[in-house]
C-alpha cells in the first residue's frame, strides 16, 4: 500500500495531530484539553465536512481520574468499557479490541505480538475476514517518521468508530510504554 490509500499522522503526538488521506479526501483532527484541576482530560475528534469545508466534531473522548473514561457521541454517552472489549489470548498473545462499527456491524482491531501487527477486520460470526485496515506505528516519508492507518477495501463503512479506537488503542500502548 501506498500513502495515497493510507491515513498519514501529520505529527506523532496523539494530542494534536491531523490524519489525512488527500487522495481519498478523508481528514480528521485530534485535540486533547486537560480539565479543571487536572482531573479529566478530553480528547476531541472531529472529521473534515466537505459541504461547510470545516472540522466537525463527531466524538469527545472523556478520561477520568475518579470516574469510568466515556465516549460522548452526538446526542448519547457511552462508557468505554461498553463501547470497547478487550480480549487476550493467553497461548497466542494476540489481543483483541472488538467494537461496533459506523453501519451497526462487529469490528475488531487485532494486536499480533508474533508479528507485531496492528489489524482491523470485520467480524463475521467471531471468524476473521478480509482486513480492512492496518496501523503502521511509524514509516519514513521524507526522511521524518510518521505513523498511518493503511485502509483496504471495506474500510469505508466504518471510518469514524475505525479511527476513533485506534486513536483510543495507541493513546493507553504509549501511556503504558510511558510516553504520556
Amino acid at each position: 500500500m501506498t500513502d495515497k490509500t493510507a491515513l498519514l499522522f501529520l505529527s506523532n503526538d496523539l494530542r494534536a495531530t491531523t490524519l489525512s488521506c488527500y487522495a481519498l479526501d478523508i481528514h480528521y483532527q485530534v485535540e486533547t484539553s486537560v480539565g479543571m484541576c487536572a482531573t479529566g482530560t478530553n480528547t476531541e475528534i472531529r472529521r473534515y465536512n466537505l459541504h461547510s469545508g470545516d472540522f466537525v466534531p463527531f466524538v469527545t473522548w472523556e478520561r477520568h481520574s475518579l470516574r469510568p473514561d466515556v465516549f460522548k457521541f452526538v446526542g448519547r454517552t457511552i462508557h468505554v468499557s461498553s463501547f470497547i472489549t478487550q480480549n487476550k489470548n493467553s497461548s497466542t498473545g494476540k489481543v483483541e479490541w472488538k467494537f461496533v462499527g459506523d453501519d451497526g456491524n462487529l469490528y475488531a482491531w487485532i494486536y499480533n505480538p508474533r508479528t507485531s501487527e496492528l489489524m482491523a477486520f470485520p467480524m463475521n460470526n467471531s471468524e476473521y475476514a478480509v482486513p480492512i485496515a492496518k496501523f503502521l506505528p511509524e514509516s519514513s516519508r521524507y526522511g521524518r517518521k510518521y505513523a498511518r492507518i493503511e485502509l483496504f477495501p471495506g474500510f469505508e463503512r466504518t471510518p469514524d468508530t475505525l479511527v476513533l479506537v485506534l486513536v483510543y488503542i495507541e493513546w493507553k500502548r504509549r501511556r503504558f510504554l510511558g510516553g504520556y
